[in-house]
């Protein structure tokens, strides 16, 4: 075989095929967060949940059997609603990605399942955003058929369509949903979600966790472990220095973030106490009591200094620590 063989034997195979980050749903940094009527990103990264008329339920990873090769599932817990109420998952794909899928036949598939008790229609949209990386505003290019979802049965939802030119130069936004729902604490989940180019649903791309979670990252981190929830009372990751305060200035902390940020994080960064989870505060720990932050400054992508506690609750000789998470989601 000659060098050149080699070389197409290797372009021709399929190199990250799967357009959306955590499709495995593999990774977790929100742990957990009580299901809203507005749509939010919690529980598994990258995916937003939400239950419009829900009047309680947590959206969460769950572990599962063997779904077309993924063991973890993004969960709606517990979900209740009054009537009329539309269940959706839905992700995001950023316009230096998506752009590529333009002019394009693109397949997305998904595995969906739920208890309701009786067999349920969902649907899958695509749609475009109207201003780069906006989603605030977006217009709907597809829509599946009814897909018709057995009670307490896994099953495929799918959507094939060919993109217009620019139809995905400002992003691209993939809906799973359910409309006219009435429950009482049932679940649903949703797993091994791909979006591929070509008319044909491929078997899950599986990366390594890292890489999964670094991708991820990108869009949202923490100081906290994986496995601990923001907000946690919690000291291990936490920031820390020792106040030298003067009426001149003070010295603060410089964090790196592990990977660099899709936007400027200025004000996008979140901390916590340790020792009360309360947000927007750090813990003078010489003290065992909280101060208020005033806000994080020469914030980049890349990472920030601070936090700034306000001047009149600084002490000088006095020790502070903190927790932060940093957001910079579609």
């Amino acid at each position: 075989m000659s060098l050149t063989q080699v070389s197409n034997q290797v372009i021709q195979q399929p190199y990250r095929k799967n357009f959306l980050i955590n499709g495995c749903m593999r990774v977790a940094q929100r742990v957990s967060v009580a299901l809203s009527t507005a749509a939010q990103y919690g529980g598994v990264d990258r995916w937003k949940a939400v239950l419009t008329t829900a009047t309680g339920g947590t959206v969460s990873q769950a572990t599962i059997g063997s779904t077309s090769g993924s063991r973890k599932a993004v969960e709606i817990a517990n979900a209740s609603c009054t009537s009329g109420g539309v269940l959706a998952f839905e992700t995001r794909v950023e316009s230096k990605d998506s752009t590529y899928l333009g002019g394009k036949t693109i397949t997305f598939s998904a595995y969906v399942y739920h208890n309701f008790g009786s067999t349920t229609n969902f649907k899958v949209y695509f749609y475009k955003p109207n201003a780069v990386d906006d989603f605030s505003a977006a217009t709907q290019l597809f829509e599946s058929a009814n897909i018709a979802v057995l009670s307490g049965t896994w099953a495929q939802v799918l959507l094939t369509a060919t993109l217009g030119d620019t139809d995905a130069n400002n992003g691209f936004r993939v809906q799973i949903a359910a409309t006219g729902l009435t429950l009482s604490a049932k679940s649903c989940f949703l797993a091994a979600a791909q979006l591929e180019i070509g008319s044909v649903a491929t078997t899950l791309e599986y990366r390594p966790f890292a890489e999964e979670l670094a991708l991820c990252q990108r869009y949202y981190e923490k100081s906290y472990d994986i496995d601990v929830a923001p907000g946690a009372i919690n000291a291990y990751g936490q920031g820390q220095w020792l106040s030298n305060y003067t009426a001149t200035g003070c010295y603060f902390d410089s964090i790196n973030y592990q990977v660099s940020k899709r936007i400027n994080t200025f004000g996008k960064v979140t901390f916590y106490s340790p020792g009360t989870r309360r947000a927007n505060r750090i813990r003078n720990a010489s003290t065992s009591s909280d101060v208020t932050v005033n806000g994080n400054v020469n914030a980049s992508q890349r990472g920030f200094c601070g936090p700034i506690p306000t001047a009149e609750a600084m002490s000088n000789g006095h020790s502070y620590c903190w927790q932060w998470t940093a957001d910079a989601e579609l």
